[in-house]
């Protein structure tokens, strides 16, 4: 079968959806199928391709255009509201059209990694919202298939999909596991023995600056409690967010080959979530990945079954994530058991050739 992966950025621009498209176009390759990826900037290759800023209404010919030459059998679309917006965040009818179009010539399927701006309080963000609503359930209209990771999601996307199967697709971790001498690595960056490193990894500027407070009230207890701990800031997250007074290591934003060894300095992985913990961010899989058990909070978005996961802690409120981290950082032995949980639990339903063979099940 020959299968498009259609997506904004690829290697080497620093984004989680290009990542995400690489890695499942070598797992669905890796089941002996085509997969070409083409994309708005990046790296050119045998199996991949760029036309410029293709969405925009003057250039999506172009991408129909590549589409017929290439005479696919599936054509898969990355989806954000903003990925392919104009000028200020304006939604874009022509990529409606596009897509429209492109599911009356060949089988479709849109994966959803977020839907669109839920901020009612603001009424400039509610405006906002209601177009990028309006311009997601055209696309979902249009679709054969709909893949979301996110439980909450997909039960509201099923309440206007038309004839579209809707179907929860996991997101795999956005970089590959490689192990390493952890304790020299360690020893490197002056880690004490017995000192804890936790890691933040994403999850949004907007999200981490008004949730601050659960980091610094962290930061707090753990050192009036007399626990060294350094912070482990990766991808987007800069120290000027909160007000630590423990050490920070922060090497700022790294390419995709490296973030694994980076985030194997850490001993719990924290994800504080407006929102809650959602399985739609793919740093959370690569943590599990990783091993590391982790501390998150619970909200409207928080998928069930992270209650049912052993090596996951979801709390409410800032005190309760403090003491949760608090408690872990005491406790080797079940940090080690939270740890192997993960990691099980991403092995068995969310490794990539998983994912892969749930996708191609709806690709025909």
């Amino acid at each position: 079968m020959r299968i498009v992966i259609i997506t904004k950025n690829l290697p080497p621009a620093v984004c989680g959806i290009g990542d995400h498209s690489v890695m499942l176009g070598e797992a669905i390759r890796a089941k002996g199928h085509s997969v070409t990826i083409i994309a708005g900037n990046g790296d050119i290759g045998a199996d991949r391709c760029v036309e410029d800023n293709f969405w925009l209404p003057e250039r999506i010919g172009r991408l129909a255009e590549r589409l017929k030459a290439l005479k696919p059998d599936h054509v898969i679309l990355q989806y954000t509201p903003l990925m392919y917006a104009l000028q200020g965040g304006r939604q874009n009818p022509a990529l409606a059209a596009f897509w429209a179009a492109c599911s009356r010539e060949y089988r479709t399927s849109i994966i959803l990694h977020e839907t669109y701006f839920r901020a009612c309080w603001h009424l400039p963000s509610l405006i906002r919202g209601t177009f990028e609503k309006k311009m997601l359930k055209a696309m979902v209209l249009s679709s054969h298939n709909v893949f979301t990771a996110s439980q909450p999601l997909l039960d509201e996307v099923k309440g206007w999909s038309g004839s579209a199967r809707v179907c929860l697709l996991p997101i795999g971790a956005n970089f590959v596991f490689q192990p390493v001498d952890r304790e020299r690595l360690r020893t490197e960056w002056g880690i004490a023995s017995g000192e804890i490193v936790l890691a933040l990894f994403g999850g949004g500027k907007i999200n981490l600056r008004k949730l601050s407070g659960y980091i610094d009230a962290t930061d707090a207890l753990l050192r009036e409690q007399g626990i060294g701990i350094k912070w482990l800031l990766l991808g987007g997250v800069k120290k000027e967010f909160f007000s630590l007074k423990s050490p920070v290591i922060s090497p700022g934003f790294l390419p995709s080959k490296d973030l694994g060894e980076w985030l194997q300095l850490a001993d719990i992985f924290l994800m504080p979530q407006i929102l809650g913990l959602s399985a739609k961010r793919g740093t959370l899989m690569a943590a599990m990945q990783h091993g590391l058990p982790v501390v998150g909070t619970s909200g409207v978005m928080t998928d069930k079954f992270w209650e049912d996961l052993q090596g996951v802690v979801l709390v409410r409120d800032r005190e309760g994530f403090a003491e949760a981290v608090l408690s872990l950082s005491k406790d080797s032995s079940r940090r080690l058991q939270m740890g192997h949980a993960n990691r099980d639990y991403h092995d068995n339903f969310l490794a990539w050739h998983k994912i892969a063979d749930k996708l191609l099940g709806f690709a025909v």
